[in-house]
């Protein structure tokens, strides 16, 4: 099935380029996708094939076209026309972007891409929340240069959590550090909590 084969290409984007590391979709996310698409000459006329078109009526209906617009109900996202608006959005994909839209398979612009990294976002969340997609030999943070000064803790505080799936869901697993110890700035009190800089940063 056409819309399948689409959905499997747009997993295989996501894990390959490491999208998910983060646990969410995003419109950066989109473009890379697109990119990735259109890189390979033979997977983008593959796409191509599989989006199909309905520009010459029934009779040349083919790959995604055969099923869009056939009277199907179907209500996501609060649109009564899912398969017209939010998947026919979501399957160009792989068509060139303008303007911040997809645009369709005659040219003319279709689904932002803010909407589309929305939509993605969505429809994969319970597979992004269980670390499926997770691809742990992709470092999107690859070749961030630091000062090696006390600076880079800043720089830190925002990657590290972002290197490992879902770091906050594994802070219940850090093992506690014997005795108190001093507490942050801004903190009052002190507690047993592990030395993890995601933990320290909390």
């Amino acid at each position: 099935m056409a819309a399948d084969d689409i959905n499997h290409m747009i997993v295989a984007a996501v894990k390959e380029l490491g999208l998910a590391n983060d646990g969410v979709i995003t419109a950066s996310d989109v473009y890379d996708i697109n990119a990735w698409i259109q890189a390979d000459e033979a997977r983008h006329a593959h796409f191509v094939e599989l989006h199909g078109d309905d520009e010459d009526g029934e009779a040349a209906e083919s790959g995604y076209h055969l099923v869009q617009n056939d009277g199907g109900q179907a209500r996501i996202f609060g649109d009564d026309s899912a398969m017209t608006t939010v998947f026919d959005g979501i399957y160009h994909i792989g068509f060139d972007i303008e303007s911040g839209r997809l645009l369709n398979e005659d040219g003319d612009a279709n689904a932002s891409v803010k909407s589309v990294a929305h939509w993605l976002d969505q429809l994969l969340r319970p597979t992004l929340e269980t670390n499926d997609l997770f691809n742990a030999n992709v470092d999107p943070f690859d070749g961030v240069e630091k000062t090696g000064t006390g600076l880079d803790l800043l720089v830190d505080t925002i990657i590290e959590p972002q290197r490992q799936p879902r770091d906050r869901l594994r802070l219940a697993q850090c093992p506690p550090r014997r005795g108190p110890r001093r507490p942050l700035p801004g903190q009052r009190g002190s507690d047993s909590r592990c030395r993890h800089l995601e933990c320290l940063v909390r």
